[in-house]
């Protein structure tokens, strides 16, 4: 490839202003579209102390002209564009000639390059407005740029700088997103010498890169989209909806293989998993969108990171329609995407030590696929049940006498101290002849006890309302709770606020004492977080473990991986480890891991009931019992109402019984 010739733009007050580097990883995208701009095949780039001590990179690209070396660094020059129409029908990632020169302007900068005509290349190093060094260096074919002491001279901008790890996970999120966009590339990043991505080309197969990026997990329930319509054509792969993510996190959209963010784009793709996925739930895909450059406009952002579409409306129906058709073939043959287990097939008895040997592998099920993973305990007892007489298993004196003596809730032991299971956590005993409980089995509707738990009323509860359980319609969606109190209003509880609130004073009283007891994991449970997330654990570990998570390095393989051996206590042993992970991936967001009552805050939140939980009677009467006893009942841990009381007249009104 032959790098264009680097020029003045003629017409450059009609352009936006330059770029804008605000944070290293501004620097690191800029280098890396130079270096893709100008066909390299591989690219390296080398981060010192989350790029404020050094951002190199190194391709092999075209390279830069001798007597045009100095030119690049200069406002308003460019190879990317001849004449301002051209602004209008873009091929490249950039074209203003802003980005070396607003690098120039913070940072010291070195550039070494060669083209394949000359035998020697060329090396200059600029600082501010200063022209340090420039000179011929042998070198090869390509360009490798050297970015140090970064706003050295705008010590305002350093300071509002986040610490290393949040900085360096912006950078890996930019790398990893070119890497799917540019998937025939080898791309690697280190950070203070260490390989934290090795992406090799795919040789044609975006699956294989996401492969490398994301896990083999991630990839095996991926959907193909390959489309066109006249001005536009979407390709790639979206997940199917069991692999599904609580932020936008795994959503990368390419618009002529530019990663940019549009929110329209993205809700017409959430639109077609409509009824598909829980609330609060995105799904994970890799999209490219190809369309005419004359028909969108990426200089409305200073980062070039959101796109204006002219033809909006067709663009977005198109895709919701392709998309919602990719996922209804996929229903129509029967597959959802690998399926993952909960916890249960991963703890250790108690006091187990966590071996250090290979991942589980499992023999041929009885359909015959081998490596599939096992069926849940839960799953097996609910199958077993089928064969077990109706109500065998109702007989449950202890809760009995609960609740004809007032007694503390399945949630609270009897001194008044935590229980190890909280109020998610059902305990059923287990009826006479049976040596011992059914570890993790969902009770059954209560029948014989059916009369004692309607004449719950007045004297339950300190602070809740007075109520008696409904007959019949006590949940609504999974998520409502209905009751009728004792002056005969309708109170209406939120599950998840109402069980977020009892989790939350829970854990922060653990949290202020010690730290949080955690569950060993029998066989350890490889974390599949984005790379620019995996890359903050290190940095992470003290809060952590104190929050009662146990997550070992494994650096035998070319990048670091990484493996979660304990979990807090706190989340219920059948939980699916993906929550596990939207916790994680959350918690690994936050700009500060020490603003404790923030992290109190997210546990709560992802080890409390949900909402779509299906909760039977027990379990109801242990969320109330134990949400009486916090020192907030009325309010979940972000303030939202955890029940609401309408009184009859309301209901008299709605109904037009009375004016």
């Amino acid at each position: 490839m032959v790098m264009a010739k680097i020029h003045k733009i003629d017409e450059y007050e009609k352009i936006a202003a330059g770029e804008v580097i605000e944070r290293p990883a501004a620097v690191a995208k800029e280098l890396l579209e130079n270096a893709i701009d100008a066909g390299a095949t591989r690219i390296e780039m080398h981060v010192e102390e989350a790029g404020t001590r050094s951002i190199k990179v190194i391709d092999d690209g075209a390279g830069i002209e001798p007597d045009e070396a100095v030119l690049a660094f200069e406002r308003h020059t460019t190879s990317k564009i001849m004449t301002f129409s051209d602004v209008y029908n873009l091929s490249t990632l950039g074209f203003r000639g802003e980005a070396l020169a607003s690098i120039k302007a913070v940072a010291r900068v070195e550039m070494v390059t060669r083209t394949e005509r000359h035998e020697m290349g060329k090396r200059v190093v600029l600082e501010g407005d200063q022209l340090l060094e420039d000179g011929p260096v042998a070198c090869p074919v390509g360009t490798t740029v050297v970015v140090k002491k970064l706003f050295f001279n705008v010590p305002v901008r350093r300071k509002f700088l986040k610490n290393d790890a949040v900085e360096f996970s912006h950078i890996s999120d930019i790398v990893t997103r070119y890497a799917l966009a540019y998937h025939d590339l080898s791309i690697k990043l280190f950070h203070d010498g260490h390989l934290v991505l090795d992406a090799p080309p795919s040789k044609g197969d975006l699956l294989n890169k996401i492969v490398s990026v994301y896990g083999r997990e991630h990839a095996a329930s991926m959907i193909a989209i390959d489309q066109k319509a006249p001005d536009f054509s979407l390709h790639g792969y979206v997940a199917a909806p069991d692999i599904t993510r609580s932020a936008r996190t795994y959503s990368t959209l390419l618009v002529n293989r530019r990663y940019v963010h549009s929110a329209d784009v993205a809700r017409a793709i959430e639109s077609a998993y409509e009824a598909r996925l829980m609330k609060g739930r995105y799904p994970f895909y890799v999209l490219f969108l190809d369309i005419k450059p004359s028909l969108i406009d990426v200089n409305i952002h200073p980062t070039k990171r959101e796109i204006k579409f002219s033809n909006e409306d067709e663009l977005l129906s198109k895709v919701e329609e392709w998309a919602r058709a990719a996922l209804d073939c996929r229903a129509r043959q029967g597959g959802t995407g690998a399926v993952e287990g909960s916890l249960d097939d991963h703890l250790a008895p108690a006091g187990a030590a966590a071996p250090g040997g290979q991942e589980r592998t499992y023999p041929a099920s009885r359909n015959g696929s081998r490596g599939a993973r096992p069926r849940s305990f839960d799953e097996v007892l609910d199958e077993a049940s089928e064969r077990i007489p109706e109500r065998i298993l109702d007989v449950d004196e202890d809760f009995s006498r609960e609740l004809e003596g007032g007694h503390h809730g399945p949630g609270v032991d009897g001194d008044g101290t935590d229980s190890a299971a909280g109020a998610t956590v059902s305990q059923t005993k287990a009826a006479p002849g049976r040596a011992s409980k059914l570890s993790g089995w969902r009770p059954l509707d209560v029948g014989t006890n059916e009369e004692g738990l309607e004449n719950i009323d007045s004297g339950a509860f300190k602070v809740l309302p007075p109520v008696k359980l409904l007959s019949k319609g006590i949940q609504l969606g999974n998520t409502y709770l209905f009751f009728e109190t004792s002056d005969g209003s309708l109170a209406i509880v939120d599950q998840h606020a109402a069980s977020e609130r009892v989790e939350y004073e829970r854990i922060a009283r653990k949290y202020k004492a010690s730290s949080i007891p955690s569950q060993r994991m029998l066989i350890p449970k490889a974390l599949s977080l984005p790379p620019n997330l995996l890359a903050l654990v290190d940095a992470s570990q003290p809060a952590l473990k104190r929050l009662g998570f146990e997550i070992l390095k494994d650096a035998t393989g070319s990048v670091p991986s990484y493996k979660v051996v304990q979990f807090p206590l706190v989340f219920h042993v059948n939980v699916d480890f993906r929550v596990i992970e939207d916790f994680l991936t959350a918690l690994l967001s936050m700009d500060r891991l020490d603003a404790e009552d923030d992290v109190v805050k997210l546990l709560a939140c992802h080890s409390a009931i949900r909402a779509g939980d299906p909760l039977d009677r027990r379990q109801v009467w242990a969320l109330l019992s134990d949400l009486d006893k916090c020192d907030d009942p009325l309010h979940c841990c972000h303030g939202r109402p955890t029940f609401i009381v309408k009184e009859a007249a309301w209901l008299e009104k709605e109904f037009k019984r009375v004016t």
